[in-house]
């Protein structure tokens, strides 16, 4: 029985999730689908085959046969996969955020429902439904069965087990607030600082526990914006280094990933004040990315030739869709709260003959990252001629008098004491 569940539009980030779970064999339906258009495939490759030969050497009989022998070897290896697929044994999993029914494959682990986009976690016994489970860290429900072993939290990056009698994550002290947090968090729920960035991923017993889709559809809002500070960090960490064209696509996809999770976190209002003090930090981070892209187009020199892996590196800009979702719900934070602003794409001319490809010229990609110099420039004297000069705000909550940085003017911030969020206004001309 379907359970009613109203979703609202959908976020990029969703979509995307939902373009994944698409491309997994899941259930029957996927399963059947891929086969019969393999069967589909098949034949029609054999039927333009034998076309081709038929115009190439005249000799229709001799190779309409040899057609139809492909045909049928195609055809019965797509039967094969379509029984294959129809044969598997399956599993009825009922949602427990909203009550949708799925029918998937026993072997499936992980799995989007369609209809709420919650995570839910299956283990090896097909009759055992997911319940939901709160994370003892950060509060976070998860749909999961109890025989599903341990796993990421999808919220906080602490170590779970489904089970949980008996099991006692390892812990560590946070080193800003001094809590107790569990070893594989990504933060600190007390204080939000951020204890993890290198993304390792951990392994349990033989198990790989992978920072995948399925994993981050089971975010919260906060959960997101946490995300996105510790994607942040782990590319300015890793922009600091010798970086080659490959890592630095690495990091531009991490880019992608963290823009997407803004995208998440804006949803829930409350946090837009928070997102706003990010938006300079991100366009520092995207800088230093942009410095080391440039750095290796330069040491390959306009008209060298490039491979097929470098030539998908340099040409795809996962990100850019992303910015401009974020451009598009933003808007006017970008430039209130310090940021750059729009980002600007396609930064490489590759022209491409034949089999050969080479770069034809990356002017546009000096000049984005001129202009982002300039920016971190003109920040840095903003920043050191209002040293020192404040703005006397009365806390709307509290009523206590506070004296604000003047760069924090025509923005928004909290109040240190009652945790209000106030409009710092600019201070009057004289």
């Amino acid at each position: 029985m379907q359970g009613e569940h109203n979703m609202s539009e959908s976020t990029l980030f969703q979509r995307k999730a939902e373009e994944y779970q698409k491309s997994q064999e899941r259930t029957k339906e996927q399963a059947l689908k891929i086969s019969l258009a393999g069967f589909a495939a098949c034949l029609l490759v054999g039927a333009a085959i034998a076309a081709v030969l038929v115009f190439v050497t005249r000799k229709v009989p001799c190779i309409l046969l040899v057609a139809l022998v492909g045909c049928v070897i195609g055809a019965v290896v797509g039967g094969i996969q379509t029984l294959v697929s129809f044969l598997r044994p399956t599993k009825v999993v009922i949602c427990p955020t909203c009550g949708t029914e799925h029918r998937l494959y026993q072997s499936v682990r992980k799995y989007m429902c369609t209809c709420c986009r919650s995570l839910l976690l299956f283990g090896t016994d097909p009759t055992l439904q997911p319940a939901l489970k709160e994370c003892s860290f950060c509060k976070r429900q998860i749909a999961v069965s109890p025989d599903h072993g341990r796993f990421l939290c999808p919220n906080c990056g602490s170590m779970r087990q489904a089970n949980a009698y008996g099991f006692q994550p390892e812990v560590v002290e946070c080193s800003k607030c001094g809590a107790s947090v569990p070893k594989s968090a990504l933060y600190c729920v007390p204080c939000g600082a951020i204890l993890k960035s290198d993304l390792d991923q951990p392994v349990v017993g033989d198990t790989l526990l992978k920072y995948d889709y399925d994993w981050k559809t089971g975010k919260d809002a906060t959960g997101h914006l946490h995300y996105v500070r510790v994607l942040l960090k782990h590319v300015a960490n890793k922009a600091q280094g010798k970086v080659d064209l490959k890592a630095a696509q690495a990091l531009i996809t991490r880019i992608e990933e963290a823009l997407l999770s803004l995208g998440e976190a804006w949803q829930e209002p409350k946090l837009r004040p928070r997102i706003a003090e990010i938006v300079p930090q991100l366009d520092n981070t995207y800088a230093a990315v942009l410095d080391c892209e440039l750095a290796c187009l330069r040491e390959l020199k306009k008209g060298a030739t490039l491979s097929k892996e470098e030539l998908v590196v340099i040409s795809s800009e996962p990100h850019i869709a992303a910015r401009r979702e974020v451009e598009r719900i933003m808007d006017a934070v970008l430039t209130s709260s310090g940021g750059i602003g729009k980002w600007t794409g396609e930064l490489v001319k590759v022209r491409t003959a034949g089999a050969t490809s080479v770069i034809r010229d990356y002017e546009d990609l000096e000049n984005e990252a001129a202009r982002f110099q300039k920016w971190k420039s003109d920040q840095r004297t903003s920043l050191k001629s209002d040293q020192g000069q404040t703005i006397k705000v009365a806390c709307t909550g509290c009523s206590k008098e506070l004296d604000v940085p003047i760069s924090f003017a025509g923005k928004q911030g909290k109040c240190p004491y009652c945790y209000t969020v106030l409009n710092i206004p600019r201070p009057e001309a004289e």
